[in-house]
């Protein structure tokens, strides 16, 4: 995806001045990844309970079965029917954006399923990070959490004008700030 930016802008389409920056001519002056939207998203935990049963915890593995599907189809009840563990959700202003909501939290009470970990090193392209970390408290009752900065903004540019390597991404992305607003 950024390198049919960086093309374009070699071969003069972007936005001039930066073009010009760099030594390019410009042919088009033209937006070219200036606004690159991304959900960036944390996850927190697992917060093990002491004692297992001792608060009601949705346990995606032995909750989540073909007979659930079932009730769910036939009579409309069964853990299909809820957010699936979601406890809480909100949206906070953070220290970077004291006068506007932007970080969105969820608190689950999923315990910590088979697999779990593997999903979301799946999803975060983290190698096998998260599955390691998570692996000691498979079965166990927890909650987590998962924070995520609203619609961050960021874009390519050149470094220069050589093909290889000549851009730089930024993506404004998650900041500790944020995260250190729930003081956890």
């Amino acid at each position: 995806m950024s390198c049919s930016a960086q093309l374009l802008m070699l071969y003069g389409i972007g936005p001039s001045e930066h073009l010009k920056s760099v030594g390019i001519m410009p042919l088009v002056d033209f937006s070219v990844w200036r606004n690159l939207e991304d959900h960036v998203m944390t996850f927190a935990g697992p917060f093990i309970l002491k004692k297992n049963g001792s608060v009601p915890v949705s346990s995606m593995s032995s909750d989540v079965t073909l007979g659930a599907l079932n009730d769910f189809t036939i009579n409309g009840v069964g853990p299909f029917t809820s957010a699936m563990g979601v406890v809480a959700t909100g949206v906070i202003s953070s220290s970077s954006s004291p006068g506007w909501p932007n970080l969105l939290y969820f608190i689950l009470s999923t315990g910590v399923p088979d697999g779990l970990g593997a999903a979301i090193d799946g999803i975060f392209g983290s190698g096998n990070y998260t599955a390691e970390l998570l692996h000691p408290f498979i079965g166990q009752d927890a909650h987590s959490s998962w924070f995520q900065l609203e619609s961050q903004k960021g874009f390519i540019e050149l470094l220069d004008k050589n093909l290889f390597p000549s851009q730089s991404s930024t993506p404004n992305t998650i900041l500790i700030a944020e995260i250190k607003t729930f003081k956890i």
